[in-house]
C-alpha cells in the first residue's frame, strides 16, 4: 500500500496537471468556453491522456525505473513548460483547427459562447449606438481606447 501512496502525487501531476495548463493557457488567449467546474476534472484527464500519449515516446523512461528517473528540470519542462507551449499554439491555431473539423462535417459547438462576445470580438472603429435595458439610448465612437467586457455577469461598456 505504500508504493501506491507514493506515487499518487506522480499520478496527479502526470495525468491532470499538463491538461490543466494546456486548457488554462489557451482560454486566457482566446474567446471561448470552459467547461463548467464540474467537468473540468474530465477535460484535464482527456487533454493530459493525450499529450502523454504524444510525449512519452520523447521522454527518457526506464519500466523498470518508473517516471522517478527524470531529472527535476526534465519534469518542470515536461508537466510545465512543454504544456504552456502547447496551449500557446492551440490558442493560436483554434480558428484553423475549428474551421477544418466543420470543414470535414463534424458539427462542433461554437467556440464564442454569445452574440455580444461575437459581435464586439472583431469590431472596427466605428460610431455606435447602444440601448441600454431601461431603453435610454447612448451613442459614441467606438474606437481602440473604448472597452467592451466580456464577463457574462458584468456586460460593461466604455464608448471613447
Amino acid at each position: 500500500m505504500t508504493a501506491i501512496t507514493g506515487t499518487a502525487p506522480y499520478i496527479w501531476l502526470v495525468f491532470f496537471v499538463p491538461g490543466a495548463i494546456i486548457l488554462f493557457v489557451r482560454s486566457q488567449l482566446t474567446t471561448g468556453r470552459l467547461p463548467p467546474p464540474s467537468e473540468r476534472l474530465l477535460s484535464y484527464l482527456i487533454v493530459s491522456a493525450i499529450y502523454l500519449a504524444l510525449t512519452l515516446p520523447f521522454v527518457d523512461y526506464q519500466p523498470e525505473l518508473g517516471l522517478s528517473n527524470l531529472s527535476s528540470l526534465s519534469w518542470i519542462i515536461w508537466l510545465f513548460v512543454i504544456p504552456a507551449v502547447v496551449g500557446i499554439i492551440l490558442a493560436v491555431l483554434w480558428g484553423r483547427i475549428h474551421d477544418f473539423l466543420v470543414k470535414i462535417g463534424l458539427r462542433l459547438v461554437h467556440p464564442v459562447p454569445n452574440a455580444w462576445e461575437w459581435k464586439f470580438s472583431n469590431v472596427d472603429n466605428q460610431w455606435v449606438l447602444v440601448t441600454l435595458i431601461d431603453g435610454s439610448e447612448v451613442a459614441g465612437y467606438l474606437g481602440s481606447k473604448s472597452f467592451i467586457s466580456s464577463d457574462p455577469s458584468e456586460r460593461d461598456i466604455y464608448i471613447h
